[in-house]
């Protein structure tokens, strides 16, 4: 009996564990690819409008993105919204749609 719990025990660790990773590694590389956003802004001319306009969304998204991920009690909530399709996750840019990534929320 013993046995079958700490097995579970350490399967309840590794899950957890790997959760933690895939997340750490997410935040990474949204890290990187706001600031590849931002950095791809800054090759055109910084007094344009439009550049601005990115610059002010982007500065945006990271900053909610931010207020989200320390908002635990919220984001739980959200999460468990989103896993139950309450919450429209789909993008459409231009013709391309980025479609949910359902299987690996769950």
């Amino acid at each position: 009996m013993i046995i079958i719990i700490i097995m579970k025990v350490k399967k309840i660790m590794n899950f957890t564990e790997k959760a933690e990773e895939k997340a750490l590694e997410n935040f990474k590389n949204i890290k990187e690819s706001i600031k590849g956003l931002f950095d791809v802004l800054n090759l055109g001319v910084s007094d344009d409008l439009y550049f601005n306009a990115g610059k002010e969304n982007i500065e945006g998204l990271y900053q909610n993105f931010l207020e989200l991920m320390i908002n635990d009690s919220g984001l739980r909530k959200v999460a468990k919204k989103i896993q139950n399709s309450e919450v429209e996750i789909d993008i459409t840019l231009d013709e391309y749609l980025v479609e949910t990534l359902e299987e690996d929320l769950q």
